[in-house]
């Protein structure tokens, strides 16, 4: 996964000394492989100004932590991203950031932009200024083998998980969602629901029968269901009828997240986006991080749809 690092002209170079940590050094041409530039920027001493994005650490494929380092295609965006503003591979600073933390991180000044599965909606929109989106993913759940997935009924309601041999609720038909993230907004404050902070927490609590299913997206579970022993099998949510409050989208964007209000730095990253999507980088990225996990292969965003909102 190779990208050429942009040149830094005098106008984005304006938008970059904005950023936390940034001075009058531009980052140099050239050209390296995103997978050592994550461990790099992980391990080694930053060199020069530096750019802090808030990522995942425990959805593989897309932000995962391993070897010291930081892997997955949220990751290989970001450092595309990084590298167009101008930024070299060692000036890259990953910072894990949980749901529910990813627009206060932006508030306080801990990090520059997010990339971490974060999910456009208008909620969302009111708290962060976004990029995108750089991928449309889907609401889904994921159970055990053994039970069948919690849905969504024609009132927007969570149904309860039931067994498929004998047809009674197995364990109340609890769902799990995460904190801080669209699921647990759409899905509302049922009794059958139990929200965590990550999903390695929700990904625990399934494992050992505390709760039925866990609702995300179909770009997050697959690489929740292939790290963890048993096994699992992943079913789309239904959308709700029109006419209901708790119903839940049909397509998810994900975007890159700025702080509320940062349009020029936000209308510069969604140019790398694009770029992203016409030069096939994004393609190669969905290849290498996503595929191998059994994602079903989507359609890049049309690359006129990505926009700032």
């Amino acid at each position: 996964m190779h990208w050429r690092v942009q040149a830094v002209a005098a106008a984005v170079c304006s938008a970059v000394l904005a950023l936390s940590g940034c001075g009058a050094q531009s980052a140099a041409d050239g050209s390296s492989n995103a997978t050592a530039a994550v461990s790099a920027s992980d391990s080694a001493t930053p060199q020069g100004p530096t750019i802090a994005i808030g990522v995942s650490s425990d959805l593989p494929g897309l932000g995962y932590r391993h070897e010291g380092g930081y892997v997955g295609f949220d990751i290989d965006v970001a450092g595309y991203v990084a590298n167009a503003l101008g930024y070299g591979d060692k000036q890259i600073v990953f910072t894990p950031v949980a749901p529910s933390e990813r627009a206060a991180a932006l508030e306080r000044g801990d990090v520059d932009m997010v990339v971490a599965a974060f999910g456009m909606d208008e909620r969302n929109e009111r708290a962060v200024t976004f990029a995108g989106p750089y991928l449309n993913v889907h609401p889904s759940m994921l159970t055990r083998g053994d039970s069948r997935a919690a849905s969504t009924d024609d009132d927007g309601d969570a149904g309860g998980a039931v067994d498929a041999d004998d047809g009674e609720d197995a364990g109340d038909g609890v769902t799990c969602v995460v904190r801080g993230t669209i699921m647990q907004e759409r899905l509302g404050s049922d009794d059958a629901l139990r929200s965590y902070g990550t999903y390695g927490q929700c990904m625990t609590a399934l494992m050992v029968g505390s709760v039925d299913g866990i609702a995300a997206d179909d770009a997050i579970l697959p690489g929740l269901s292939r790290n963890h022993r048993g096994t699992y099998r992943i079913e789309p949510i239904e959308a709700a009828s029109a006419d209901s409050d708790a119903g839940v989208a049909d397509v998810i964007g994900y975007g890159v997240a700025v702080r509320r209000g940062r349009v020029e730095l936000a209308s510069k990253i969604a140019g790398a986006l694009r770029a992203m999507i016409k030069d096939g980088t994004w393609r190669s990225y969905v290849d290498a991080n996503l595929t191998p996990l059994g994602y079903a292969l989507p359609q890049a965003p049309a690359s006129d749809a990505v926009a700032v909102h």
